[in-house]
């Protein structure tokens, strides 16, 4: 126990020390933020003046679109995009100022992200119907993007052609006006 105690006094501060060790005294300007060069095979798709990182594989429909948790990036997906693309069109995309994406120049909430997903999808010439799989903080995006009302007349859409509805959405306060 003697041991025990005493690695751990001597553990401690050397951990205080080497988390502490690697801060920056200068700060970064994230308002001017530059897009990373593009890896992977990508493309900066223009959103009405903002520019996101997409990145699509495979065919077919419907496709995936998978949402990255809070502060993620498509490349947490990449080894989940490289598996279902081999049964359907799959796409991952950086949110605005996250990964290869461009800054919003101003502060932003979840309905602009869905806005900016919904703008995306159809920038990029992605059509419907889609699946939306989301982690942690993505995955509350995705909900309220498949409740808003062009969300939904694409899925009566989809019904008259003799898909299956799962499920009745309502009116939520993120969708596109």
């Amino acid at each position: 126990m003697n041991k025990l105690r005493g690695l751990a006094l001597v553990a401690l501060p050397l951990l205080v020390w080497g988390c502490g060790k690697h801060t920056t005294t200068q700060r970064v300007d994230t308002r001017n933020h530059v897009a990373p060069a593009i890896v992977g095979g990508g493309r900066l798709v223009d959103v009405g003046g903002l520019r996101l990182y997409l990145s699509c594989a495979g065919s077919g429909s419907p496709a995936i679109v998978l949402e990255a948790g809070f502060g993620g990036s498509s490349a947490d997906w990449r080894d989940t995009q490289r598996d279902l693309a081999r049964t359907t069109r799959t796409c991952a995309y950086d949110r605005a100022g996250l990964g290869s994406s461009v800054a919003r120049g101003r502060v932003h909430d979840a309905s602009d992200e869905i806005r900016d997903l919904q703008q995306l999808l159809f920038s990029a010439g992605i059509p419907p119907p889609y699946v939306l799989a989301g982690h942690s903080y993505g995955g509350l995006l995705t909900r309220p993007y498949a409740q808003c009302p062009s969300t939904r007349r694409r899925r009566a859409r989809a019904q008259r052609r003799g898909c299956r509805r799962t499920r009745r959405a309502s009116t939520g306060p993120l969708c596109a006006a």
